[in-house]
């Protein structure tokens, strides 16, 4: 008497229908919104940008920067663009250390000096008056080096930089050291010409300043 093999035919059970979730359809149909938003982001973050980059402090900043010429290798670069400065000139009539009256126009800088204790970090001015003298000032406490060693580099707009005599006369505070020859700052100076200088402050080592006046020196009375 023969057996059938045991399971040689046991029926296989029914199917009951149903798939397990197929989880990587669901995430592909989302991934083409989350590119979408994605670039929607950047959108929005440009828009930000380009609109910041228009208002009114935007173009301010951007004309500012412009301004403000690169440094090369003759000019170290500028100190601290961007600090209080005045384009205005500012006239006054003094009395030179020899006794003479003058009339006189000062610019304050663009950017400050760094000066080493005890002494405070300040602004400098280009002064012009009516006896022919130009000279560069502190507008605080400090020294300027001038004499042989200590020449300043002068550059009117964007020509090349051109190097000046430091000079300091008897009854001057050591805060003003003259400009020589004086006619060239003149001449930029009654054209409104932005000049830019740069001289030691007392670190013994050069410091650049912007002048950039709104106007040209007049100094007629």
């Amino acid at each position: 008497m023969k057996t059938a093999e045991s399971g040689a035919n046991t029926p296989l059970p029914a199917s009951s229908g149903t798939r397990p979730p197929r989880t990587h359809r669901a995430s592909s149909k989302l991934r083409p919104g989350l590119i979408l938003l994605g670039s929607l982001a950047v959108a929005l973050g440009a828009l930000v940008l380009v609109a910041s980059y228009l208002t009114p402090d935007g173009v301010a900043a951007r004309r500012a920067a412009e301004a403000i010429p690169a440094p090369t290798a003759e000019m170290p670069p500028i100190t601290e663009p961007g600090a209080a400065s005045s384009s205005q000139w500012s006239y006054s009539v003094v009395k030179t250390a020899a006794g003479r009256t003058e009339r006189m126009g000062c610019i304050q800088s663009q950017g400050t000096v760094f000066l080493e204790e005890p002494y405070d970090n300040a602004a400098a001015s280009l002064c012009f008056r009516t006896d022919g003298a130009a000279f560069l000032k502190l507008d605080g406490d400090g020294e300027i080096l001038s004499g042989q060693g200590h020449d300043a580099k002068v550059r009117f707009s964007d020509g090349a930089a051109e190097s000046f005599a430091l000079k300091q006369s008897d009854g001057e505070p050591q805060q003003m050291a003259f400009v020589s020859p004086a006619s060239p700052l003149f001449a930029a100076a009654k054209a409104g010409t932005r000049i830019t200088v740069s001289a030691e402050f007392g670190l013994d080592a050069q410091q650049t300043l912007i002048f950039a006046p709104d106007d040209p020196l007049n100094l007629a009375y």
